[in-house]
């Protein structure tokens, strides 16, 4: 930085994506497609995933990045602004789209039930497109294959859980825990 000189801030960055949580996602199979029997909350991890804030008709707009699961689960919380997403910085904290606080590590999505109709079973690609600053576009993605599989479970396969002992554990971990059923 220069002193008396300007400093550049690119319009958007490129986000990247290191995971996903959950990896397997299982989805019901329906008449025409698979869907989601109930809302999933999703984490996407990497960096640069970028919130921002700019003024539009007198009004302060927060503008959010698009996530993509596949073909067909597409989450935009510009578009739906009751959709349940949050964007965390490396320490956890909420990415507020202000001048430094503006980028983060982490997006917390909720995938609604039943909303999206899922072709395939089996892995597909997750892809997250920023917004642009000072605008209610978007600028660069990322997309990364085999990130996310979808899977049917046979109904006699499906875990039952008769106990977790013990019921408390203290938070910094180390103890033993016992889970029984069949």
């Amino acid at each position: 930085e220069l002193s008396d000189g300007y400093t550049y801030i690119p319009s958007t960055l490129t986000p990247e994506i290191t995971d996903v949580t959950p990896e397997i996602i299982q989805v019901e199979a329906g008449t025409a497609s698979y869907y989601l029997p109930e809302d999933l909350m999703i984490a996407i991890h990497g960096s640069d995933f970028m919130v921002t804030t700019y003024e539009s008709d007198g009004k302060s707009v927060k503008s959010y990045p698009k996530v993509q699961i596949g073909s067909n689960i597409i989450l935009n919380k510009n578009a739906d602004p009751d959709l349940d997403m949050v964007v965390l910085n490396e320490n956890g904290s909420e990415v507020d789209g202000s001048i430094g606080n503006d980028t983060g590590t982490k997006i917390l999505v909720t995938i609604p039930a039943s909303e999206f109709g899922i072709d395939s079973l089996g892995r597909t690609y997750a892809r997250v497109t920023n917004p642009l600053r000072d605008d209610s576009g978007y600028g660069f993605f990322t997309q990364e294959s085999d990130m996310v599989e979808f899977v049917t479970v046979d109904e006699n396969s499906v875990p039952h859980i008769t106990s977790v002992s013990p019921s408390v554990v203290p938070l910094e971990g180390g103890d033993t825990i016992t889970v029984e059923g069949s």
